[in-house]
């Protein structure tokens, strides 16, 4: 618990450092410990690579239109993708690619996904 904490001040003192910057798309970065805060998710040799910006969701369900578009956690090697919450945030549906790890977050948990290899 203290490093999620720690975490998210962290998370928290980069969004409030230059909130004019971060709209306008400024390449801001963080690091703590073993992690790189980016808003573009691009490998860093400092570390695993923590970024938003695309907005993951993955479709549940085949039907278009009557499937779900939920937010994911798209975990690839050398950094985290992690979703957007929010009705006005889009979202960008992944396809991930060997190697990657997918979670979905529903309205009471988060459930990894089995990626099928076509």
């Amino acid at each position: 618990r203290p490093t999620m904490t720690r975490l998210s001040l962290v998370l928290l003192a980069a969004a409030l450092a230059s909130p004019m910057a971060l709209a306008q798309g400024a390449q801001y970065r963080a690091v703590d410990g073993p992690f790189v805060l980016r808003h573009h998710p691009r490998d860093d040799p400092r570390g695993h690579v923590l970024a938003g910006h695309l907005h993951p969701v993955h479709r549940v369900g085949r039907a278009r239109g009557a499937g779900l578009r939920l937010p994911a956690f798209w975990l690839r090697p050398g950094h985290a993708v992690l979703p957007a919450f929010g009705e006005f945030t889009g979202g960008l549906a992944v396809r991930p690619e060997r190697g990657d790890r997918l979670w979905v977050a529903g309205p009471e948990r988060v459930v990894r996904v089995t990626l099928r290899r076509g």
